[in-house]
């Protein structure tokens, strides 16, 4: 089987060379776990730029409630409707524990230099639930 690839533009190139990005994030399942090799291509299609990698763990995150409230915010028919949407679901949170997920989601977001807001909107745009992060690490570089 070949060794699959995961595509990124090119401008991430740096940044995953240098070890600053050791995660992404994709809406569709990976065909590989912990411990498989894959290679990382960055730039152009039909001339990337390769780098080896070693998958350390993948995570499956299932947030249709995030997802659910990001729609609402999105779809909010002026910004005070948006704000007021964001006010009541913060007052309903006050005290709350955060969920299981909120520590791997943090993480997620922190070692693929993604905001969590910009996700959500990718993930409303996706019309997606479901994100998996993958953890790598380059080998060779």
């Amino acid at each position: 089987m070949p060794t699959p690839m995961l595509r990124f533009r090119g401008e991430y190139l740096e940044d995953v060379a240098s070890g600053r990005k050791t995660c992404t994030l994709r809406f569709r399942r990976p065909k590989f776990g912990p411990g498989d090799r894959v290679r990382l291509a960055f730039g152009r299609r039909d001339r990337p730029t390769i780098l080896e990698a070693v998958v350390r763990e993948v995570v499956e995150l299932h947030i249709p409630e995030e997802v659910e409230v990001a729609r609402l915010i999105l779809e909010a028919p002026s910004d005070e409707e948006a704000e007021r949407i964001v006010e009541a679901l913060a007052a309903d949170q006050e005290g709350a524990d955060p969920p299981p997920y909120a520590e791997v989601l943090d993480r997620a977001c922190r070692d693929s230099g993604t905001d969590l807001l910009d996700l959500l909107a990718d993930m409303v745009h996706a019309n997606t639930d479901t994100v998996w992060a993958i953890w790598f690490e380059v080998v060779g570089a």
